[in-house]
Parts: structure tokens; sequence; C-alpha cells
């Protein structure tokens, strides 16, 4: 069996230990909860040894409170130990001291003292134990104490270490290392970790160290000016000198290497290393921090360092606690690292460098090899940097890796796994001052809006291309220059940078300091204008700037020629960075010759600058020559992601973005202006010498594009084509149609061309929510105004469109489009609204009726609902309504109050409305009952009317007994309920089936959405290809789910919007689906609650009417056993055989199968094989087999017909006593009929030979209209009718089936022997001619003797065999049995109250329970059996009289038996008080008049005495199983009609509660043999005991 054990705290040993799964977590008093405190069960190590190594070093065995280490033995150096009570002091005699230890524990009442020369002094503690050492109590010393075990060494809560310094490591120490003073820990702890949970404390300068694969601090840890090392490693090397760490090195990572703090660490004016080291390539380190660690500089020169160092290859660190390492007393800052291959900073952590006063803010370097600023799927939030920027410098490093490969789905964008780059896709807003830092191996990319320009503003420095020092990455083969060139790392700006005026901006490029480049931030047009002045300065734009206000702007760089005071070449030669910024309103007239009309543009002339991310709108820019949109002139330098909008005319080298340009590098660029050139074409660039142009566009005057590739080939397109994205991904761009996803460009399909994204700022438009109510047509989210609120709206063009969303009731998705913006306008992400259609209500319902009603006893009434009017409905929609009518009474009456109550709406449009809380009423009547009618098989006397009970189907109720009828009418009630119910949940199961489906097809949608690649907006089907595999197991799914995807195919081209929108579709139909099921779940719980309502009437019925009849069979009991009679055949000459006439402990029927349900033999077709049907042709049910006229042929036995021949022993011999007794005769041959139905005729002649009536009539005329005179059956058929056992009006129907209610009301009055007359001689049944069969030959002796060997054959059932298999024993020799509730042995009238004395000898108990459940003595087998049962102990003798008290306890309630007076039993002392009880006790109610004459008739038809026990032993032979249905009108086999009359002549006899004529579906198992009506509970268990001790039959 497996055991699972967990850890927890106990907090009276303050220790770790293993527990059950199943104890509970506690803190406080160390209590557990009642539920779970007898389920922990604690370990102790020294009992569970072998299984705690499979555990952490961190479980061990308890400790004692005294306990300390023991086993010392010195290894080198010397000392002395003393132990005075609860304390050992160790006295180091030597500089150096090595000791081995059998244990080092020190339990929480315990100290340790290490007296040591100095606080150079070194203490080795070496442990041998095999478990890990528990540090508890106190552990001082004044010098350093290492502190060995290869298992693990624990600091518990309670422990407290006050030392010069410690080393607690599970890495081995060598001695000569001891003695060099150069300590090399090496090995492999594996086995164990050292944690601490309490408080460690070190002198000033002093060192802790925690060396093992698993280090963990949840306690706390001080070394002033010292130093703390928590180190995962397999070999760290540790120099000290003057007791101060001089050094400390890690050579060899571990496999799997933890650093975890959870608790504090400080350290002022000293150093804080939390490392953890990978072996090689072979493991992962990771260091997790959600503590407080604190390392302040509280003087100058002072330390206050943190690192967290993960693996850089395969490591990471987690952050989400706080670092700190403040300047106090004037001090800077101090540095804080956190380097892994992975660093992830929580949203909870807090670092600070903060300086103190006129100090300089510290340094937080974030080490990564990757590093995204992501609000999701990052390594840090925009929240969680802003909050960092607070309160110190912040500087992102990232390095390079070839073993790394991230998981970070956010890299994939920019293609940057593993490339050493850093991602800012999330805003970053800080108002501080403070300095943020991008230090990149390779590139960055700003994906968002970074914002210092608020408050005290703040500093950006972009290093990138850090790899190299001049920046370098790689080469790339240039076919101008035919040759590799080399490629350079770069950033990239692609969302606004908005910065305060001043030195605010820095970049650099390599690793080369030389490199840096200091930008002045420029905010307004003045300044702007300024640059002039200075033109070999570097610039930057801070914020958008409007020029409106200088009339004509003087160009930035110029070249005059002539000898005037301005003449010259003066061009740009800096660097101007818009950072995604846009001047407007610019404007420039510039006329004249000589140049002083030249060079006219934002930048006049350039050489080898470079100009990047700046756009003009608006512009007027006017000159003669060299006139451009942005630059005049340019040589050798570079433009990229700039634009300009508005307009540029000239006379020479005009062009909408540069005039002239010579040997420079155009990319990522785009112009709309207009151009008016006098002496040239509409270009982009007016004259082209040896330029570059690439990733750009012009929008020419006629509205065609020119475009060029990413090789810089050009190419026209059409103004619709220029507007569609697929076109731009042919040219190589690096463009999307999605919001957020990295790329240089945007579009907004078929509504803009490519937008610079560096100039759309980040917006998230979401459509509102909207709540509403069912209106019979689609609604949806028609505004998105909530969203927008702090937007410039007016930069959001386009007409909203609203789709999704639904016209029925329920949750739905509104998705929003039909939005753009335009050059620096936003970069639109649109986000679906929540669409909440509520049910509308019907307020009222009118027209709905009650049928009137006949009394029937009950106050259901059947509702008319089908002219119902329903308040509230729409025109169109379907309702329909259903629910349950109850008048205020059950009495007659007219206008009687009906309370309509329990509505559920149905109809097609039901999922759409409620129910307003109604309540509603209507009027009908109950008239009184009359009699009803009767079959031809009811009883004399009127029945009360039971038809439509629970607004059910009528039932044909007629000749039903009173059981019988309110077991069909509550059958059909619950069938009904049951099959409804079935239907209901075949509805969920197909809705189920059907979203299974749906999301199926979602599946297979999302496959093919992930062939896309981020920028792709369609793709191309090709046959055999994998995306043309998905698409075909798509189409399969589609079909399967009715799903159309027709139009997601156009040609032979997928559209990624297309599979985009037809996913949020059929996300929109499973939603509807999910709510709908929940509507179906609520009816169908309703449904199922009135099922099992009608269950629990019928279990409740039958329970009383069990009560009721055990009564009443208690109290007639006939506890005389007749004595065994030899069964005589019809003539006297022939005995049945042997068999017959023993005790046979089978009934009729085989014993169950394995599976509970009854093995039935084949059935035996009595009938003639010719014609079974007509009663007009014999049937050879019953022939004289014994007669004169066969004497030629010997009496048959089961052994002649080939369908019994497989039967058990016992079950032949009652066949073989049937067929001696001329009941059973054969169809032909050795067939018996094995499938044939009996008929009513065929019944009609068993019974009459049964009863030994017979018909004296000789006119051979029946009084039935379908009878013909000289039918074989009608002599049998009369003499049942003149026995009173049916009526003799109307039809006979003699060739139909018997039904089971209608045996059941024939059997009422054939099992009561008083009510049939007495025999008559046979004279009438002589046959006269070919249509009437032979006389029976059976005489008034061979009747009775017939009828005592049926009823020995019956009282012989469900008696334990004995316990060999071989033989049964015979039954003990026939005695008075005595009564359970008379001790006399004699049957006694009256009801004495005595009881039988309970033995306490065993033969005695076994006797009296032989008696009390099968009305005998035990046979010598039995008793022998139960006689061991009880010496060998299976059972006691208090379980035989808990089981004999249950026995008795099931009979007679009045507590006597009585054959002469059951009128007098505890039903009632008269007839009517005896219906009146009945129907108080079934159906808790008064008889009505009808019902209550009926039963008194009943009754009064024959002897008090036996009458209702015969009306009980009747119910309870078809009475069905349990389990099973009773099946009111199904036929009868001829088998099962011989298992009733084989049990019918013993009235006497206990009645089985489970008879063989069980329905076909029952699987209840067969009877035990135990009377299956015991009243008390409490009894079970000794019942159920001795019936698994019962011997096996």
């Amino acid at each position: 069996m497996n055991r699972f054990y967990r850890v927890v705290w106990n907090n009276k040993m303050h220790c770790w230990q293993a527990v059950s799964e199943l104890a509970k977590r506690h803190s406080g008093n160390g209590t557990v909860s009642d539920r779970n405190k007898n389920m922990i069960k604690v370990l102790m190590c020294c009992a569970l040894s072998t299984v705690l190594l499979t555990l952490s070093s961190s479980i061990f065995a308890a400790i004692n409170e005294t306990t300390l280490p023991t086993g010392q033995q010195v290894m080198s150096g010397s000392a002395d130990f003393t132990q005075t009570g609860n304390t050992l002091n160790i006295n180091q005699h030597t500089q150096n001291l090595s000791t081995n230890w059998n244990t080092f524990n020190i339990g929480r009442q315990a100290t340790v003292n290490f007296n040591q020369q100095n606080q150079s002094s070194v203490a080795l503690n070496r442990v041998l134990d095999n478990n890990a050492s528990q540090i508890m109590g106190r552990l001082n010393a004044n010098g350093q104490v290492f502190l060995i075990n290869p298992n693990g060494v624990i600091f518990s809560k309670t422990a407290q270490v006050n030392v010069g310094g410690i080393v607690a490591s599970t890495l081995d120490l060598q001695e000569h290392d001891l003695l060099q003073g150069k300590f090399t820990f090496a090995g492999r702890g594996e086995n164990g970790a050292v944690e601490n949970h309490g408080d460690i404390q070190v002198a000033n300068s002093g060192t802790v160290a925690l060396i093992a694969p698993v280090v963990k601090n949840t306690g706390s840890i001080t070394a002033p000016n010292g130093q703390v090392k928590l180190t995962a490693a397999d070999k760290v090397r540790v120099s000290l000198q003057n007791e101060k760490l001089a050094s400390y090195d890690i050579d060899k990572g571990t496999l799997q290497g933890l650093v975890e703090n959870g608790g504090a660490i400080i350290a002022d004016n000293g150093v804080v290393h939390l490392t953890a080291v990978a072996e090689k390539q072979l493991g992962r380190a990771v260091v997790n921090h959600t503590g407080y660690i604190q390392a302040n500089r509280l003087e100058t020169n002072a330390k206050g360092e943190i690192v967290l160092l993960g693996d850089i290859s395969k490591g990471a660190v987690n952050i989400s606690g706080s670092l700190v390492a403040e300047g106090k007393n004037g001090q800077n800052g101090g540095f804080i690292e956190t380097s892994a291959a992975s660093v992830n900073i929580a949203d909870l952590a807090q670092v600070s460098t903060k300086a103190g006063k006129n100090g300089k803010t510290g340094t937080w370097l974030i080490d990564p090899v990757d590093f995204v600023v992501a609000a999701k799927n990052g390594n840090m939030t925009g929240a969680a940097l802003n909050a960092a920027l607070k309160n110190t410098d912040v500087t992102i490093q990232t390095t390079e890796t070839q073993t790394t490969v991230s998981n970070n789905s956010s890299l994939t964008q920019n293609n940057s796994t593993g490339k050493g780059d850093i991602l800012v896709n999330d805003a970053i807003q800080w108002d501080s001052g403070k300095t943020l830092t991008l230090d990149a191996y390779n590139n960055i990319y700003i994906n968002n809006v970074v914002d210092a320009s608020q408050g005290n503003g703040g500093n950006l420095v972009l290093k990138y291309g850090q790899q190299s020092a001049d920046g370098s990455n790689g080469s790339v083969y240039s076919a101008i220059n035919n040759q590799n060139m080399p490629t350079y790392a770069d950033y990239f700006i692609q969302a606004p940078v908005h910065l305060q005026q001043g030195l605010n901006f820095s970049k650099q490029r390599g690793s080369d300091v030389a490199n840096l480049k200091e930008f002045q931030v420029i905010t307004d047009v003045t300044a702007l204008q300024a640059i002039k002045d200075d033109l070999v300065g570097n610039y930057a734009l801070g914020t958008n700037i409007n020029a409106s206000s200088i009339s004509n702007f003087v160009p930035i760089g110029t070249m005059i020629e002539g000898g005037g005071p301005n003449a010259g070449n003066s061009p740009f030669t800096g660097l101007f960075d818009g950072l995604g910024h846009v001047i407007e309103n610019l404007k420039i007239d510039k006329q004249g010759y000589q140049g002083q009309g030249s060079y006219v543009s934002l930048f006049g002339k350039i050489e080898d600058a470079d100009i990047r991310n700046v756009g003009l709108i608006n512009a007027q820019i006017q000159g003669s020559e060299s006139v451009g949109g942005l630059i005049g002139n340019m040589s050798n330098s570079k433009l990229s992601n700039s634009f300009v909008q508005g307009s540029v005319t000239g006379d020479f080298n005009v062009g909408a973005l540069v005039g002239a340009s010579y040997y420079s590098t155009v990319d990522g660029v785009y112009s709309t202006a207009q151009v008016n050139s006098k002496n040239g074409p509409s270009v982009l660039i007016g004259d082209n010498w040896g330029s570059s142009i690439s990733n750009g566009y012009f929008t020419q005057a006629g509205g065609d594009i020119t475009v060029w590739n990413d090789a810089g080939a050009e190419s026209t397109l059409t103004d619709n084509q220029a507007k569609s994205k697929q076109n731009y991904l042919d040219l190589g761009w690096n463009i999307s149609d999605m919001a957020g996803s990295g790329a240089a460009w945007r579009i907004y399909e078929g509504q803009t061309g490519p937008l610079l994204r560096a100039f759309l700022t980040p917006l998230a438009v979401k459509a509102d929510d909207y709540h509403t109510v069912y209106s019979g047509s689609n609604q949806n989210s028609s505004s998105y105004t909530n969203s927008v609120q702090n937007a410039d709206t007016s930069k959001i063009k386009g007409n909203a469109v609203y789709e999704g969303a639904g016209k029925n009731a329920g949750v739905y998705k509104s998705q929003l489009s039909g939005l753009y913006s335009e050059k620096n306008g936003y970069d639109l992400a649109f986000e679906a609204a929540e669409v909440k259609i509520d049910k509308a209500t019907i307020s009222n319902i009118t027209g709905i009726s009650v049928n009137n009603k006949t009394y029937d006893g009950t106050n259901l009434a059947i509702i008319n609902t089908a002219n119902a009017v329903f308040d509230g409905l729409l025109q169109g929609d379907q309702l329909g309504v259903i629910g349950q009518g109850i008048f205020s009474d059950a009495a007659v009456g007219n206008n009687k109050q009906v309370n309509i109550q329990n509505l559920v709406l149905t109809g097609a449009d039901v999922k759409n409305y409620q129910l307003a809380n109604l309540q509603l009423t209507a009027q009908a009547n109950i008239t009184a009952a009359s009699s009803a009618n009767r079959s031809d098989l009811a009883a004399a006397g009127s029945t009360p009317n039971m038809n439509n009970i629970g607004a059910i189907s009528p039932i044909n109720l007629s000749g039903m007994d009173l059981e019988s009828a309110l077991m069909a009418v509550q059958s059909q009630r619950a069938n009904l309920l049951e099959s409804q119910l079935r239907d209901q949940i075949a509805g969920v199961q197909a809705k189920n089936e059907q979203i299974g489906k749906l999301n199926t097809t979602l599946n297979s949608l999302q496959a093919l959405l992930t062939i896309f690649s981020t920028t792709q907006k369609s793709i191309q089907l090709t046959a055999g290809s994998n995306i043309d595999k998905l698409f075909q197991k798509l189409k399969v799914d589609a079909q399967s789910a009715g799903v159309d995807i027709g139009s997601l195919l156009k040609g032979n081209i997928l559209n990624k919007a297309d599979i985009e929108a037809l996913q949020t579709r059929i996300r929109g139909q499973i939603d509807s689906g999910s709510n709908s099921q929940q509507m179906d779940m609520l009816r169908l719980q309703s449904l199922t609650n009135k099922r099992n309502e009608a269950f629990d009437v019928m279990t409740n019925f039958i329970k009383k009417m069990q009560d009721s009849r055990s009564s009443i069979i208690g109290t007639m009991r006939n506890v005389a056993q007749p004595p065994a009679v030899p069964v005589m055949s019809n003539n006297g000459n022939s005995s049945v055989p042997a068999a017959a006439s023993s005790a046979l402990p089978a009934s009729i029927l085989p014993s169950a199968s394995a599976g509970g349900n009854p093995s039935l033999p084949k059935p035996l077709d009595t009938s003639n094989t010719n014609n079974s049907h007509n009663p007009a042709v014999p049937a050879r049910i019953a022939s004289n087999t014994g007669s004169s006229n066969n004497s030629a042929n010997r009496p048959k036995t089961s052994a002649d017909f080939s369908e019994l021949k497989d039967l058990d022993a016992a079950t032949k011999a009652k066949f073989d006593a049937l067929i001696a007794a001329g009941v059973f005769d054969g169809i032909s041959g050795n067939a018996l009929g094995a499938n044939g139905e009996m008929n009513r005729a065929q019944f009609a002649k068993v019974a009459a030979l049964i009863l030994g009536v017979a018909d004296n009539n000789p006119s051979n005329t029946s009084g039935f209209q379908d009878m013909p005179a000289g039918g074989y059956a009608l002599p049998y058929i009369e003499a049942i009718k003149k026995a009173g056992l049916i009526d003799g009006t109307g039809a006979f129907n003699p060739s139909g089936n018997i039904t089971t209610e209608q045996l059941a009301t024939l059997l009422v009055k054939l099992s009561d022997s008083n009510s049939v007359p007495k025999p008559v001689p046979d004279t009438g049944l002589t046959s006269t001619g070919a249509s009437k069969p032979s006389s029976s030959g059976m005489n008034s002796s061979d009747i009775e003797q017939l009828k005592k060997l049926l009823k020995q054959i019956n009282s012989s059932n469900n008696l334990p065999s004995a316990p060999s298999p071989a033989t049964v024993a015979p039954a003990s020799p026939a005695a008075p049995v005595q009564d359970s509730r008379n001790s006399s042995g004699a049957d006694s009238s009256t009801n004495s109250g005595s009881s039988a004395s309970r033995t306490n000898t065993s033969n005695e108990a076994i006797q009296q329970l032989y008696i009390e459940y099968f009305g005998r003595p035990a046979d010598e087998a039995g008793l022998a059996s139960w006689t061991t049962q009880l010496s060998s102990g299976a059972i006691s003798q208090s379980d035989m009289n808990a089981f004999t008290n249950a026995a008795q306890d099931s009979g007679n309630s009045s507590g006597a038996a009585s054959s002469t007076n059951s009128g007098s039993s505890t039903l009632g002392t008269n007839q009517s008080e005896f219906v009146e009880q009945i129907y108080q006790i079934l159906f808790g109610r008064s008889p009505d008049e009808a019902g209550l004459a009926y039963w008194k008739a009943q009754l009064a038809s024959s002897s008090s005495t036996s009458s209702p026990q015969s009306v009980t032993d009747a119910l309870s032979k078809v009475n069905g199983n349990d389990s099973g249905t009773f099946n009111p009108s199904g036929n009868r086999t001829k088998e099962q009609l011989a298992t009733f009359l084989a049990k019918l002549p013993n009235s006497n006899s206990v009645p089985n509660p489970i008879t063989d004529l069980a329905s076909a579906d029952a699987s209840k198992p067969p009877s035990s043999g135990v009377n299956s009506f015991t009243a008390e509970a409490a009894k079970q268990a000794a019942l159920e005991k001795l019936k698994q001790a019962t011997p096996a039959k």
C-alpha cells in the first residue's frame, strides 16, 4: 500500500517532522482540529529511518530539549570538553581545531559554547550522523565555527547563534586545508540542505556562509560590516584573513541548485550574495527572494552591496521581496545586482538605492540574457519598473549565451530570443529624476511609450551592441561593394519617448565609452531654431513641437555661394533624433540666387549626419534649388524612420522628402507631400546620386504609390493596393495590422497606407459593456467612450463597427472594428465588450383552466394550458407552460379553488423568458364517486375510482385489488416522469456533444492560426502542405459540428482575419450553448426531484403494505407443520418418484444467477401444437397418464420431457408431482411445450383441476357469449364460474392471455380455500364426444393429497442445506411446532402475550431459529452445521439471540398467534375499522363510501379468520421484485403459473416476498431464506453475520 507523507512544523518540539498526508498545518499553540488530530502520525527517525532516507534532509528525528552533541573525537588541534547540566563547553587550546562528532544536535534548552583564542580561530566540526544536525538552542563562539554534515544542517526557529563567524555546509573539507587557512568545500551534498529558521548573528566584520546544493533562510541573519554568503554549489573556495573573508570563489556548480530567502538578511556596510551555480550545462540553478535584504552604506568607503546571482546559462532569479542598499548619513547609495539567464521581477518587489542628503543614488543592475518589460509574459511589468525608478537608478543589462532557450513569447515579436536584446513592451513612466539605462548586448526595441517628462523628469540612456567595441554584430554581403560588410546593433524607436528639455538622453553603440553620445533634448521651437547656431551637436525632441510661431523658419545647415559674410558651406554634421515626435506647421520661404534660395528644408544641408524618428505635418517648404520636405541636400548621411506631410515647391532638385541626396542611405520613410517642381517630376528625392532607398513609399499627385522594397527595388501600387498589408509583406517590409506587434510599420487594413509606429501611441479601445433585456432582435454594444476618455479623440478616425453579441438571452462578446488613426495618432488595439442580455419577464398568465373530476380522495387537479396567454410575450415568439393544480381540499364540491403552482415555461423561445412570482388560481368541481365497472375477473361489489390520479393517463383499474391499483397508478406516474427525465437527459447529452464538436472545430482553427507569423495576414494553401492537412481536418470537424467554413477559403488564400472572425462566432455559439445547458440542468434537476418523489411515494406505499401484511400474517400464522404424505397418482396405483416426497430445498424456479437475474427454465407449453389458442380444440394440459385407457404406457415423469432434463433434482421433483397429479401432460412425445403462454381457457382448466371443482351442467352451454358449445374448456370455465371466481356476463375471451393484474384479482379468492365449494362428483366432466377431453379422474381424496404434496413442496423452500454438498439430509420427523409467541407448543386463540423462553444452549437456540424462520424443527445436518458454527466461534450466542429476536419481532405485533380471531388483530376489531386503518396506513386518509363498501364485501364474502390472510397472501405472490416493476398487464408463462399453483394450496405458509412472478427486468437476488419483514434495523448486524455464516447450498 502506498503511503504519502508531508512535512509540518512541530511547534512543541521545534523541528520539522514527517506526518500523514491528512495532517493539518497549524500554528499558534500547535493544536490540530478534532477532525484530523487522530490522523496525525509523527514519524520518529529512529523508527522509520529507511523511510526518511527518501525524504528531504529537512526531515529528521525529533530531539530532546536538552540534547547536546555526542561522540567527539579530536582529529587535529587541542581542546577539552566539559558538560554542566544542559551546557557543553568546548575549550579550544589551538588556533585551529578539527573534531569529528557522532551527532551534533542542540536541544531547545541546551547550549554549546566554543571558547576560542581569538576571532580568527577556526573550529571545524565534522558530523558522522546519518541525520541532519538540528540546532534548536544556543550556539556561542568568539571565533569561527565550521559545521559540516552531508545530510544537512538545520537551524530551527528557536535557534540562537552568536559567533565570530560561521560556515554551515553539506560539502566536506579536507584536514590539510584547515592547517593552511584556505578552505575548499567540495563534494556532493545532494542528501541534505542547509536551512536557517532561527537567528544567526556574527561579530563585526564576521562572515555567515551557508553552502549546500539547497540553501534556505526564513529566519534572520545579521552581519554588520561583514559578509553573508548563501551559495548553492558543489565546490567553493574560502579564504579568511584576520577574521575577515578574504576571498570567496565558486569553482563548480551543482545539478539542481536552489537558494531561497524568505527571511531577513542585514549586513550594513557589508555584502550579501545569494548565488546558485549550475554544473556546466547539465543543471539549473535558481535564486528565489521573497524576504528582506539590507546592505546600507553607513560610512565612507563602505560596501553596501547586494548580489542575487543565478546561473547565467540555465538559471533564474525571481524577486518579489525587498532589496535595500541605501546611502545613510550623507553617503551614496549602494549597488544591487540581479543576474541570471532569466531575471523575473514581480510587482511586489521593492528595490532602493536612494542616497542620503547630498549623496548620489546607487544602481540596480538587472543582468539577464534577454529582458522584456511587458504587462504580460515579460520579466518585469512597467508598473514594477516605475516603482523601482522612484528610489533607484536602474540598469537593465543583457548578455548572450548559446545555451539559453527562453520560453518568453514576447521575445518572438522582434526575433530576439537568446540574442541579448531588451524589449520595452509596456509603458514606463517616472518623475523622480532617476536614470534608466538599457544596456543591451544586442538591440533595443522601444515598443511602448517611455515618459520621463513630468515632475523631476528622468534620464534615459540607451547602450546597444555591447558585444563589441563598435557595436558590430555580424556581416552581410553587399553587391554594391562586392564584399561582406559589417552589420551593427541599433536601437529602434517604435513608440514616442517623452523627456524634459536638457541633457536627458544619451546613447552608445558598442562597449567603447568613446562612442557615448549625449543629446540636448528640445521641447520648443525656439530651441529647435537655435540648432542652426551649433551644427555639430546632438539633439533630440522630447515632445511634439508646433512651429507656427516662426513665420519663416531658417533651415538648419546651408551653403551660400559668393563672397558675402554668410557665404560658405555650413552643413549640419551632428545627430538628430525626433524620438517619435513631429514638428507641425513648419513654414520656410527662401528665394534668390547664388545659394540664397538653395538648400531649403528643416535641414538645409547635412553631411555625415544621422537624422531619424522625426515627422513633419503640414509643412510648407518653398525655395529654388535642392528643396526637400525634410532635407534639402544630404551627402554621406543617413535618414531613417521619418515622414513628411504638406507641400514642397521649388525650381530644381525638388523632392517630397529630400531635394538632393549623394551617397547616403534612406530607409523606412514616406512622404505624402504635394510636390510642385518647375523643372522636374514629382518624386521622393529630387536628385539622387549613389543613394539607396528601401522600405519607403511616396504618394504621387495622381493617387498611385511609388514603393521601394527592402532591397531598394522600386514599383508602383494603386490606391487600393496601397491599403493592403499583404502587398508590403511581399516587398519584405516589417509591417503588421495588429497593435503591439513590434513591427516598424502599422497599417489599418483597407483604411490607410503604412504608418510608422514610432509616431503612434498605443491605445486600447474597448467597446463599452452593454446590459439589456431580451427584445426579440439582435443587440450589441454601440459605443467605446469609456476607454478613450483621456485620449485625443480627434485622432481616432472611421466608423465603429460592432460585431457579435446576439439576440437571445445570455452573455456575448461584442467585437469592435472599423476605427483607425493616422500619422502621429494611435496604435489602436481593439477589445471586445461584454453584452449581457437578460431574460424578458412574463408578468402574468391568463387562460389556464382546470378539469372537473370525480372524487378520488386526493387534491390533485389536471390543468389545461392550451389557451394560456402570456403578458410580456413578444410577437412571433412561442411559449407554453406546464404546472400543477392543487384543490384547496379533496372533498366533493363545486367551484372549488384550485391553486396553480410549480409553473415552468416551455416552448421554442423559453430560453428568453422568465416567470414573475405568480400566484394563479382557478375553479373546478369535484363530484361524488360512482361504482366502477368490473371485468369478468372482478369480484362482486364496487371498487373505488382511481383513474387519473396524479394527473397521468387513465388506467383501467377494474378488477384490481387495492394494492395492485395503487401500485399501477404510482408505477405509471413514476414511469411517465422517468420517460420525461430520459428525454431531458438525452437533450443535455446532445448539447454536450455539440459543444464538444464546436470546441474541436475551434481547436482546428487555432491550429491553423499558429501557421501564421505575427506579421502575416494571409497565406496560400498548397495541396499536400501542412496547412492543407490542417484545413482538411478543419473541414471534417466543421461538418461534424454543422459549421459553415465555405467563406474561409478565397480561391487558395486563407485570411487570418476570417479565421479569427469564425473563431469569435464559434465561441459565441459555445457560450450560448453553455448558457442553455445551465437552464437544461435546472429543468433536469426539477424532473429528477419529481421522479425521486414519485419513487419515494411507491417505496413508502410498499413499506406500509408490508408492515400491515406482516401484522396480518403474524396473527394468522399456522404453526403446525403437516407430516409428509405420500402423493398418489389419479388412479392410486403408481407412486410419485421418491424425490417428490422428500424435503426439497429449491423453489420451482432455479436459483438466481450470479448477476442477480433469475435464470428461468424454458416456459412449459401445455397447449395443443396444432391450435393452442383455439378453445374448441383440446389442449393436452392434463391427460390421464395412469388411466386404463393408457395402461400400455408407464406413468410419465420429468425425465420424459427434454425441456426438464437440465433442471436440478429438486425442481424436477416438483414437476414430477405436478405431472403425476395430472396437471401437466405435455403436447406430444417428449415435448412438454417450451415457449407457449397459457391462455385464459387453459388457466380455467388448471384452476379447476387444482381445486377439484367440476361442472355438472349437461347442457354443454355457457353464459359467456364467446364460448362455443362443446368446447373442451367449457366445463372448467363453468366450474370456476360456479365457484364464484368469475362472473358470468359478457365475453370470457378464452384465447386471450391472462395478465398479472387479472391473476392478482383472481387469487384473492382462489387462495382462500373456504371460498371454493367442495368438490362434487365428476359426472359432468366425462367426455361425450370428440370435442371434450377425457375426465381428469381426480376424486376428492386425490385432490386433497395433491394439495398436501404441493404444501409440503412449498414449505420446504428456503431451508439451509447440509454442510456436505453431496447429499441432502431428510427432514426431521414431524413434530408439533411451537409458535414464536407461545411457549406452550400449542395453538392459542387468545392474546396471552407470553413469549417462548430463550434457552442458552446451542441446540435449543438453533431449534428456536428454525421454528421462527422455517416453521419446523431443524434437520440433523442443519443442526450439526449450526452447532459447529457456534462452537467454533464463527457466530456468538449473543448473535444468535439477536437473530432470534429479529425473527420474533417480524411476526405478530400482538404477541400471540391466532388462528381464530384475525378480525381482532391490531388492524381493527371489525370490518369497518379494519378497512379504515388499512386506508390510513396506506393512503393517509379514510376510505370513500364505494371503497369501504367494496372491501367490507370482500371481507364478508368468506370467514374472517382467513380473508385478510388470503388477500395479503395473494398480493404477496404477485408483488414483483422491489427493484423491478409489477408489470400488471404482462402475460404469464406457463412455467410461472405452475409456480403459482405450486404455492397456492399452502395458504398457511408465510409468503416469500420475492416471488417467482417477478417481472422480466427484475434484478433482485433470490431470497436468502430470512424473513424480509424484520422491523428493527438495530438487529441487522446480527442478521448479516448469521447470513454470512450460512452453509452454501
